[in-house]
């Protein structure tokens, strides 16, 4: 699977400080992960929502998760992706 081009999103990117990533961007594990990470980014482009509200609802997320008990070891963090995505928006 290919990786969503994100050189338009580079600067939005900063928001998302917890996204693992190298010196060429965000990076992906598995495919599916890619694909956690492209739906948002283009619901995004098409203006159904900002970068920042979505940064700041995966933080409200991963705040609870933790507050919870889950490892913060990035283990599953485009799990949350994928429910951020599939159900608040």
């Amino acid at each position: 699977m290919p990786q969503p081009d994100l050189a338009p999103l580079a600067e939005s990117l900063a928001v998302l400080p917890q996204i693992p990533r190298d010196e060429g961007g965000p990076i992906f594990a598995e495919p599916w992960q890619a694909t956690a990470f492209a739906s948002p980014s283009g619901l995004s482009a098409e203006g159904h929502f900002t970068w920042k509200e979505w940064a700041a609802a995966l933080a409200d997320d991963l705040k609870a998760a933790a507050a919870h008990g889950e490892p913060d070891d990035g283990s599953r963090y485009y799990h949350y992706w994928l429910g951020r995505w599939s159900g608040s928006w």
